[in-house]
């Protein structure tokens, strides 16, 4: 009876720090890989804006406007963009791949965007999808200046969307996985201590 008694007691007290020594583990590595998908949405959301600036340069300077539309069309298309808007400073659409937007203010811009011309990122969401938001403001530079007045510090702004959809579904996959394999280690675990005890 005493050792059946201190049996049982040496299997739940290594099933228990096993459990909780893989639990911890998880959870340690579910919250990394969270923060290095959701950082690498963020960056791949920043290189859309960044390349859509480039591109607005050069098709503004050569007054070819009309293909900014179709440009922030094909990069929805291409999955780099959820959405995509070019703002004016007081917050009115000009360009956007929701077409009803276009010329009207559809967001209050945060004040550091012009305030002090930096990027800002942040997530939103909208009907229950959570989406990364990039937001680039466009600067006034000297070759702007033929056609805009010289005291606008800055034309407006790139605002790009991405979808964490993608993200979301990779982490909760790798989630459950790690949980397969801690049951399938805590199993394992248990059978290899109920031989060395009880049959050793």
């Amino acid at each position: 009876m005493l050792r059946r008694s201190l049996t049982g007691k040496i299997l739940v007290a290594v099933g228990v720090t096993v459990a909780v020594v893989i639990a911890i583990y998880t959870y340690f590595v579910i919250r990394v890989q969270s923060a290095w998908w959701h950082e690498r949405t963020q960056a791949q959301n920043l290189i859309a804006a960044s390349m859509i600036h480039e591109y607005l340069n050069g098709v503004m300077l050569s007054e070819r406007h009309q293909e900014v539309q179709r440009f922030l069309f094909k990069m929805q298309k291409s999955d780099e963009i959820s959405c995509g808007r070019i703002i004016k400073p007081d917050g009115s659409v000009v360009f956007s791949t929701e077409t009803q937007e276009v010329g009207h203010a559809v967001m209050n811009m945060p004040g550091e965007l012009f305030g002090e011309g930096r990027v800002v990122q942040g997530v939103r969401t909208e009907n229950g999808q959570r989406l990364a938001v990039a937001m680039r403001p466009v600067a006034n530079s000297e070759s702007c200046r033929k056609c805009h007045a010289a005291d606008q510090p800055y034309l407006g702004a790139i605002i790009t969307e991405r979808s964490m959809s993608p993200a979301e579904a990779s982490i909760a996959g790798n989630r459950n996985l790690l949980i397969v394999y801690g049951i399938v280690i805590f199993v394992l675990v248990g059978v290899v201590l109920w031989l060395l005890i009880v049959r050793l």
